[in-house]
């Protein structure tokens, strides 16, 4: 797999903000859209969403070649900070966001970094506004620029990281003043040392509802990198499923614990040893037209596993994990990738941690022709299923085989 992997280093871009000041009054419909904004940044309330990232890529790992996959967390914003866990993760991570996700770009600062800065600080200047129809909407645009001695704008590319001032332009409904869009272009990139020669994020935002309220969040956001040595990226964000968060709890995905288990006996956490082999059927259907890294998967063992007689794991107990990648290459040849990754095993009185190795595959797969259409490509890091062409779907009941490390 290592040929295969992206060789560019993440691109993260942040927006760590000082504190708020405000300028003598000038315009007064900028003023009211500013205050508007302000107070709206000010009572957005702790809230978690569900992130899904298409990203593009084109020049990696050689000139012509050109790939999409797809990605998949929760995503917080606690105090103003953003913070990331994959589904079914237990908590947010503190790492942060280019740590957590597989190589590429990446960006952060879409729900409040940019808006904070042009609408809460003194750091930009303004120019309209100018009337316009954004997506059949009555606006007002106004053009803005941030300059470097005032921005907290961080670019990185995985070895050298800078300062940069940013400029674009803001639309916000006639009717409400709610802001429709935001657009953001990096200024001065220090091309080299970093080997990105230009950067630019579109949100849009819209009312979501949270609780009792509703919010002004973003709704998609798009991010577009181009580097000196022509690569390309682009992301494609979408977020969903907002609410407020009110704690650190378990972000399950698996079925409810139901009374009859609450009062149970108590339950065996261990890890299963090395060596033993995992017959298994897969529980969640893989759709290449929704499934992204991240999502959580689930099979079921066909048969006991014991080891000089003893039992092990009981057939039927659920083994968890969640996919690592899902990625086609479309450029030179189309060829789709699904890594995937078992973590857990649960059975009535036991629940074990492992680390476990694909090895074979012996289910039906959906639009294969030949044998060698859907084959493992696995080591003691990484296992994956290589589809000779287009990803395809793997149903519920494909069989698999395992070993654990």
């Amino acid at each position: 797999m290592g040929a295969m992997c992206a060789a560019w280093l993440p691109a993260l871009f942040s927006t760590l903000l000082a504190g708020v000041a405000w300028p003598e009054a000038g315009d007064s419909l900028l003023e009211q859209i500013r205050v508007r904004m302000a107070e709206t940044l000010r009572h957005i309330p702790d809230y978690t969403c569900l992130q899904t990232i298409e990203r593009w890529r084109q020049g990696d790992p050689c000139a012509k070649c050109q790939y999409r996959e797809r990605l998949r967390l929760e995503v917080a914003v606690i105090g103003g900070k953003e913070r990331w866990a994959w589904p079914g993760a237990r908590e947010f991570e503190d790492r942060g966001l280019e740590q957590i996700v597989p190589p590429g770009a990446i960006g952060t600062g879409d729900f409040s970094g940019f808006a904070t800065t042009i609408f809460r600080t003194p750091a930009a200047s303004f120019q309209g506004p100018y009337p316009e129809v954004l997506e059949g909407r009555a606006a007002w645009r106004y053009d803005y620029a941030v300059p470097v001695e005032r921005s907290r704008y961080t670019v990185r590319d995985g070895r050298h990281s800078a300062v940069v001032g940013f400029h674009g332009a803001f639309w916000v409904s006639r009717d409400t003043l709610d802001l429709l869009r935001l657009d953001v272009s990096a200024d001065g990139l220090p091309t080299p040392p970093l080997d990105i020669a230009s950067a630019t994020t579109t949100i849009s935002y819209q009312r979501t509802r949270i609780g009792e309220s509703s919010f002004l969040l973003p709704r998609l956001s798009e991010l577009s990198l181009s580097s000196l040595s022509e690569r390309a990226s682009r992301n494609r964000t979408t977020f969903t499923d907002c609410r407020q968060y009110v704690g650190q709890v378990t972000l399950r995905f698996d079925e409810a614990v139901s009374a009859g288990e609450a009062t149970g006996p108590a339950v065996s956490q261990t890890r299963l040893p090395a060596g033993l082999t995992l017959e298994l059927s897969l529980e969640t259907p893989f759709d290449p037209a929704r499934a992204a890294a991240g999502d959580v998967i689930e099979a079921r063992l066909v048969r006991d596993v014991r080891r000089d007689g003893r039992l092990l794991a009981p057939k039927g107990a659920r083994v968890h994990g969640r996919l690592r990648t899902v990625r086609q290459y479309l450029v030179p040849r189309s060829l789709g990738v699904l890594e995937l990754e078992l973590t857990r095993l649960q059975a009535p009185g036991l629940e074990a941690e492992l680390r476990a190795r694909l090895e074979w595959l012996g289910g039906i797969v959906a639009g294969a022709r030949r044998r060698d259409d859907v084959v493992v490509s696995s080591s003691d890091k990484e296992s994956a299923i290589l589809f000779n062409g287009p990803l395809l779907r793997l149903p519920r009941g494909f069989r698999m085989q395992w070993r654990t490390l």
